[in-house]
């Protein structure tokens, strides 16, 4: 895009099919740089092993900024597993979906994240989760916690 004073400048756009002006054409959102929304810094946060090469890397990262729907491989345990992504920026994050397009939790996905700490094997979970989970299994049952409703004034 460019400004009044010329200066061209990077924004997501996204169709708002909800809302329409009085010509009946459709509001535009626009997600700019400042919004926050870092394409690579959100990918990274996943196993996906397009990353690791420059080339496919590039071909990735152009593919979705363009608001295509991307096939990616995530290495989970020793296994490979296919997927696909879409960035959404007004979110500032992606969305997973499985081969038959049905919509995946983006934290199965991140639980396999490659960590780098020195004796925990790819794949694996942090052992401060399972620990917790032990010390929860542990302690006494938990007493269900009443809910309350707001009443609106």
């Amino acid at each position: 895009m460019v400004n009044k004073e010329g200066e061209k400048y990077n924004v997501w756009l996204k169709l708002d099919f909800e809302n329409s002006d009085q010509h009946v054409n459709y509001k535009i959102k626009q997600f700019s740089d400042q919004y926050g929304f870092n394409l690579e810094k959100t990918l990274a946060n996943f196993p996906i092993k397009e990353l690791s090469d420059p080339e496919q890397k590039k071909q990735l990262l152009s593919s979705l900024e363009k608001g295509n729907v991307q096939q990616v491989t995530v290495k989970q345990d020793e296994k490979e597993a296919k997927y696909y992504i879409e960035a959404v920026p007004q979110f500032k994050n992606i969305n997973v979906y499985d081969q038959k397009m049905q919509m995946v939790r983006r934290q199965n996905i991140q639980d396999f994240k490659v960590n780098e700490g020195p004796g925990e094997r790819e794949g694996q979970k942090p052992a401060k989760k399972q620990e917790q989970k032990n010390d929860a299994d542990d302690s006494q049952p938990k007493q269900k916690q009443s809910r309350k409703r707001k009443l609106s004034v």
